[in-house]
């Protein structure tokens, strides 16, 4: 089974993801669950170590991504990180944290670039 935490304050974006990588995951008949949080603190209080992709938000109230991904990284280090995002900038910092992959939420190929992104985190995986 893939455990997948996603960290996104935007209610469109926490359902766009969902939808998103409940598609992938049907289409590759692979086992899944999805838990959604709302916040970092919510994150990191309610973490479990099982999760094999997290995906973060970088713009989120308290505490931004990048830190999320600094203390959880402290957790765990095995986890594939992936900022999706609608900020440009923070694209660099990503690197210091080994993230994944860092996808625009603007982008109009979101999907495919998601499904190319979990298509490489799947062949890590197996």
């Amino acid at each position: 089974m893939v455990r997948v935490a996603i960290c996104e304050d935007d209610k469109y974006f926490q359902n766009k993801e969902n939808e998103l990588l409940k598609s992938y995951f049907e289409k590759n008949k692979i086992d899944h669950d999805i838990q959604i949080f709302e916040s970092g603190n919510e994150l990191l209080r309610n973490y479990r170590n099982e999760y094999n992709i997290i995906f973060l938000d970088i713009s989120l109230e308290g505490m931004d991504g990048i830190e999320i991904a600094r203390q959880l990284r402290e957790k765990q280090a095995s986890a594939y990180i992936v900022f999706l995002t609608a900020y440009v900038e923070y694209c660099l910092e990503a690197y210091k944290v080994d993230a994944h992959r860092y996808l625009l939420k603007n982008d109009e190929n979101l999907q495919h670039k998601m499904y190319e992104c979990m298509d490489s985190i799947m062949r890590k995986i197996s």
